[in-house]
């Protein structure tokens, strides 16, 4: 869960918002569904990155409440936990060390919103070899 200002981002199988400014008496804005139940979220500006079970990771366009749209995925079963730096996103691969991804936003198409995610890094075990390799280098 998250909370922004009076805006609660709730993750319970599915994605839904919450108006808390009347604390008694919190109101549904939207709810977003996924193929699977949606565990975690992380929000960077009008970004939400979704961990979805056994489906991996959507990104959703929350910059307008009326129109939560995907924008892009990540398909992989192991993902676990997930957190968004400036332009980073570190997935915990369940069991499987973590992988490390650059994303950022293309322009808009005519036909599609475009999102790409390229990966840097893809386990723990890699990070540690390159370690290693540069190391004997020197």
């Amino acid at each position: 869960m998250i909370i922004q200002d009076n805006i609660a981002w709730v993750t319970s199988g599915e994605l839904e918002i919450l108006n808390l400014t009347d604390l008694s008496n919190p109101t549904l804005i939207k709810s977003y569904s996924s193929v699977n139940s949606i565990f975690d979220l992380e929000i960077k500006d009008d970004l939400a990155f979704l961990v979805v079970f056994q489906n991996g990771v959507e990104v959703v366009n929350i910059s307008s409440f009326d129109d939560l749209e995907k924008i892009g995925e990540y398909n992989d079963n192991l993902v676990s936990d997930l957190v968004v730096t400036s332009n980073l996103l570190y997935v915990s691969m369940h069991g499987n060390g973590f992988k490390i991804f650059e994303y950022q936003l293309s322009e808009a198409t005519e036909t599609a919103n475009m999102f790409g995610i390229t990966i840097i890094f893809t386990s723990l075990a890699t990070i540690s070899l390159l370690i290693l390799i540069k190391r004997k280098k020197n």
